[in-house]
C-alpha cells in the first residue's frame, strides 16, 4: 500500500470514527399531509394537462408530477378520486406508482418553502419528505444556542442538493455512523463529503464525489525510454440515508476517461479488476477506486470520465428486538430466517458495551457468510431508539455452521455530553427483498498530478 493510499485510507477511517449514528428506520416516514396553497395549484394545473391532445404535453405533465415527489401523494390521490378522465387516471395512476418506487430507492425530491425557519423546524420537513430520520447530535443541539432563523426556497430538487442548501443556510453538517446508514446533523459546516470542494455529482439517491487523485510514475531501467505512468482515482459515494446498502462494487466501471490532449485514460490491463463483483460492506459511505493509464506527458487534465458503480439496496426488511440487552443472557431470536444467539452483554456505566452474539449458517449465501462480521446488521440502541457508535465487530470462533462474534460499542462525546443513554436493546435488522441499483456519474476538467 502507497503512502498516499494509506493516508487516505486512513483519513476515511478517522472521519468515520468521529462521526455518531442516529435511529435507524425499517421503513421511510411519510411526507407531511398538507401542502402549500401554490403546490396544490401547480398539481392540478399538472393534472389538468395530463388529457391534452398533445401526447409530449401529457407525458411531461406526468414526468413533472413525479419529479415533485412524495409530498404530493396526497394530493394526487384526491384528484384521481375526483377525475372521471381514463388517460388523466392512467397517467395519476402510474405518477403515483413512480414515485412510491423512488420513495423507496429512488431521487427524494424536495421542496421547502419557509419563512423565517428554525433549523429544528428545517431539518424535520426534510426528514419527512426523504424518508429518513435526520437527528440532531447531540440532541439538544437545536436547544443549545440561538439559531439564527432563515427563509427556504427549495423546489423539486435533489435530496443532497436540498441538504447541501439547508446545512449552508444554518452552519451545521451532517455526519455518517461508521456502520450503519444513520445520519445526523452536527455543528460545523465540514465533516461529510457533500460540504466539501471536491467535485460531485447527484447520480440519483447517490451522491458521487472525487476525492483524490494518486499518480505512480516507474521506469524500466533495462529500458529507460519505457516509462509508466498510471493514476488512481479515488471516489466516495454516498447513498441517501433512507437507502440501506448491503453490497457494493468497490472498483468503478470506467466507460470513457479521456485527457486534454484527446488521450484515452482506459487502463485495458485494469479492466477485469473493474469488473469485480459485489462484495458485503457497511456502513454508508463507499469508497471506490478507478485506475487510470497516463499516455505521453503534457496531460494536464481528465478532460472527461464516465463510469458506473452497482450497488445491491434492502427494500424490506424484518427485525427483532432483544429488550433490556445489558441483562440479557442466552436469548435466541429468528430473523428473515436466520437465527441469533444473544449469549450475553458487558457494559461498564460510562464505559464501553460489548455484545457477545453467535450467528448461525441457516439463511446466508457464500458471500454474505463469509464476511459476516459486515453483513449482521446488529444495533444497540437506548431507550429513545438512538444508536450507540459501532466500533468494529470481532470473530471469535468460527466454523462452517456457526460464527461467534463480539460486537464492541462506545458513546460518542460531542461538546462533553454524550449522544445516547443507557444501552437498552439489540435490533436486529435482516433482509428480506433487494434490488440492484447502477449508479452513472460523470466528471469534467479533474486536474492531474504533475
Amino acid at each position: 500500500m502507497t503512502a498516499c493510499t494509506f493516508a487516505f485510507r486512513a483519513a476515511v477511517l478517522a472521519w468515520a470514527f468521529a462521526c455518531a449514528g442516529a435511529a435507524a428506520q425499517t421503513r421511510p416516514a411519510a411526507p407531511p399531509a398538507t401542502l402549500p396553497a401554490e403546490t396544490a395549484a401547480r398539481v392540478r394545473e399538472l393534472v389538468a394537462k395530463l388529457a391534452a391532445d398533445d401526447w409530449q404535453m401529457r407525458q411531461e405533465a406526468q414526468e413533472r408530477l413525479v419529479r415533485m415527489g412524495a409530498v404530493i401523494r396526497d394530493e394526487l390521490r384526491a384528484v384521481l378520486a375526483q377525475t372521471a378522465d381514463e388517460e388523466s387516471r392512467t397517467r395519476i395512476e402510474a405518477a403515483l406508482r413512480q414515485i412510491e418506487d423512488n420513495r423507496l430507492t429512488g431521487t427524494s425530491m424536495i421542496t421547502l418553502r419557509l419563512r423565517g425557519a428554525s433549523p429544528r423546524e428545517a431539518f424535520a420537513q426534510l426528514s419527512r419528505q426523504a424518508g429518513a430520520d435526520l437527528r440532531p447530535n447531540p440532541p439538544d443541539l437545536w436547544d443549545s444556542r440561538q439559531w439564527p432563523a432563515a427563509d427556504i426556497e427549495i423546489e423539486h430538487q435533489p435530496f443532497w442538493t436540498a441538504l447541501r442548501e439547508l446545512c449552508s443556510k444554518f452552519g451545521v453538517s451532517p455526519q455518517n455512523s461508521g456502520f450503519s446508514r444513520d445520519m445526523v446533523i452536527a455543528a460545523g459546516a465540514s465533516g461529510h463529503p457533500l460540504m466539501g470542494r471536491a467535485p460531485q455529482v447527484v447520480s440519483g439517491p447517490f451522491l458521487v464525489v472525487a476525492t483524490y487523485i494518486h499518480a505512480n510514475y516507474s521506469v524500466d531501467l533495462n529500458n529507460p525510454q519505457n516509462v509508466n505512468r498510471n493514476c488512481n482515482l479515488q471516489l466516495m459515494v454516498c447513498p441517501e440515508p433512507k437507502l440501506r446498502v448491503l453490497q457494493g462494487s468497490y472498483q468503478a466501471i470506467l466507460e470513457e476517461a479521456v485527457d486534454d490532449r484527446g488521450n484515452s485514460l482506459i487502463n485495458p490491463a485494469m479492466m477485469a479488476a473493474q469488473m469485480h463483483g459485489l462484495q458485503p460492506g457497511s456502513g454508508n459511505i463507499w469508497n471506490l477506486s478507478a485506475y487510470l493509464a497516463v499516455k505521453g506527458e503534457g496531460a494536464r487534465k481528465i478532460a472527461r470520465l464516465k463510469g458506473r458503480a452497482r450497488f445491491v439496496i434492502q427494500t424490506r426488511a424484518e427485525e427483532a428486538e432483544v429488550a433490556d440487552i445489558v441483562n440479557a443472557r442466552n436469548v435466541t431470536r429468528t430473523v428473515g430466517g436466520r437465527k441469533f444467539l444473544i449469549k450475553e452483554t458487558r457494559y461498564t456505566p460510562n464505559g464501553p458495551c460489548q455484545v457477545f452474539v453467535t450467528v448461525y449458517r441457516p439463511g446466508w449465501s457464500p458471500i454474505e457468510w463469509s464476511q459476516i462480521s459486515q453483513t449482521a446488521a446488529l444495533r444497540l440502541a437506548d431507550a429513545d431508539g438512538n444508536s450507540w457508535f459501532r466500533t468494529h465487530a470481532a470473530t471469535t470462533r468460527s466454523s462452517n455452521d456457526e460464527i461467534d462474534l463480539t460486537l464492541h460499542f462506545q458513546r460518542i462525546n460531542w461538546n462533553g455530553a454524550n449522544a445516547v443513554g443507557e444501552p437498552a436493546s439489540l435490533i436486529i435488522e435482516v433482509p428480506l427483498e433487494t434490488e440492484e441499483l447502477t449508479v452513472p456519474f460523470e466528471f469534467v476538467d479533474l486536474p492531474l498530478p504533475t
